[in-house]
């Protein structure tokens, strides 16, 4: 039996979990694909997570069960899945936001404890500061890791998200597509290690979303940070991808892991009219039990 520590502190009772669900533990646990066994070169790597949360009643929901993953350097995941599959849940506990109930993360073979100061966490909303200007925003997350010469980076950062001319804006004097850019120039400026990222850019219409996806790859292509992305857009985890783990419903566990050859630097305009691409988007739909869509519909809205 595998015990482990939740933040209420219970133990986390695998046999419980099981008779509550109605199905076996071993009947749960998929193994990954070949190639992301055994990575030599794992800068992330999650380590049988589970993670149960209980209602008042103590009725357990648990939403990842033995979950393992390794994560190289440098390395773009996506992850996709069901509602309530874990997905948020992973975030959370490499963030350091959330203790498992049993099993663990490590970042470059260090196990996780309390917020990670070389994590960049972006999530669906930009949660920017309404009573701060565009530069003073980049700024806080700055502030908050005691980083100097921050109105220097805050003005280059807007830069390079193409912001130059609205540092002094405020936030309600932006468009959604604008503060998005202020929201990814803030992830940035930090220089963090590791991107988290969950469904940044969900709100945006599909032209801004297309804009958003090249700016993003455009700057990760500079330096190659770590990056977990939670979507439930299988077009955008292809996109944006070296990799993209689906998971089954609740508790996750990994379905396929599969890898995405497509060549870099990639324009999302490009991608929907290659045959791999369409390849890609069959497998995945496929894995979430689900028919793929006309790709042509896609394109017509990028």
């Amino acid at each position: 039996m595998m015990s482990g520590r939740r933040l209420a502190g219970r133990v986390f009772d695998e046999t419980k979990v099981s008779q509550d669900e109605g199905r076996n533990l071993s009947d749960l646990r998929v193994p990954l694909r070949a190639a992301s066994e055994g990575r030599g070169d794992a800068y992330v790597e999650v380590r049988g997570l589970s993670h149960v949360f209980y209602a008042r009643d103590d009725t357990p929901t648990p939403t990842l069960l033995n979950f393992d993953l390794q994560i190289g350097r440098g390395e773009f995941i996506a992850v996709v899945g069901p509602s309530g599959c874990g997905k948020t849940t992973l975030l959370n506990v490499t963030a350091g936001l959330l203790v498992p109930s049993a099993g663990t993360v490590l970042i470059d073979g260090k196990p996780v404890s309390g917020i990670q100061p070389t994590v960049g966490y972006m999530p669906a909303r930009d949660a920017l500061l309404p009573w701060r200007t565009a530069a003073r925003n980049v700024e806080y997350a700055l502030e908050i890791k005691r980083i100097g010469d921050r109105q220097a980076v805050a003005q280059e950062m807007l830069r390079r998200v193409g912001l130059a001319g609205y540092e002094h804006r405020y936030i309600g004097e932006l468009s959604q597509g604008m503060r998005q850019r202020v929201a990814i120039a803030r992830t940035f400026a930090t220089a963090p290690h590791i991107l988290l990222m969950d469904e940044p850019f969900s709100a945006l219409d599909a032209q801004t979303r297309a804009q958003m996806h090249e700016l993003f790859m455009e700057m990760w292509e500079t330096d190659r940070k770590s990056v977990i992305l939670v979507t439930h857009d299988v077009s955008e985890a292809i996109t944006l991808a070296d990799r993209v783990i689906v998971l089954s419903p609740r508790p996750g566990t990994i379905r396929l892991d599969l890898e995405i050859a497509l060549e870099r630097p990639r324009k999302t305009r490009n991608l929907y009219h290659q045959e791999q691409f369409r390849q890609y988007l069959a497998q995945l739909w496929d894995a979430l039990g689900y028919d793929s869509p006309d790709v042509e519909d896609l394109a017509s809205h990028n």
